[in-house]
C-alpha cells in the first residue's frame, strides 16, 4: 500500500488530498524501488559506521600511545 499526497499551489502536501493505492509487492517496479532505497540507506549507514569506527580507533591509538609514552620514561644510567 502506498499513500500519495496531492500538493497545493505552494508545493506542500494537502492532508485532505491523500489517496491510498494498493500495489503488488512482488512486482518488478516495487522490488526495484525497494532495492534502490535499501542500498542507498544502508550505504549511508555503513559510511557513518565506518567513520565512527575510525574515530574510535584513532582515539584508542592516541590513548594507548600516551600510556605507552608515559610508561616508557627515560631511564638515566648511574655512573
Amino acid at each position: 500500500m502506498t499513500l500519495w499526497n496531492k500538493l497545493d499551489e505552494n508545493g506542500k502536501a494537502m492532508r485532505e488530498g491523500r489517496s491510498k493505492v494498493e500495489e503488488d509487492i512482488d512486482s518488478p517496479e516495487i522490488r526495484k524501488a525497494f532495492k534502490t532505497d535499501m542500498s542507498f540507506w544502508l550505504k549511508d549507514w555503513l559510511k557513518k559506521q565506518q567513520k565512527l569506527d575510525a574515530k574510535k580507533a584513532t582515539a584508542s591509538a592516541a590513548k594507548s600511545g600516551a600510556v605507552a609514552a608515559a610508561g616508557a620514561a627515560p631511564v638515566q644510567a648511574t655512573p
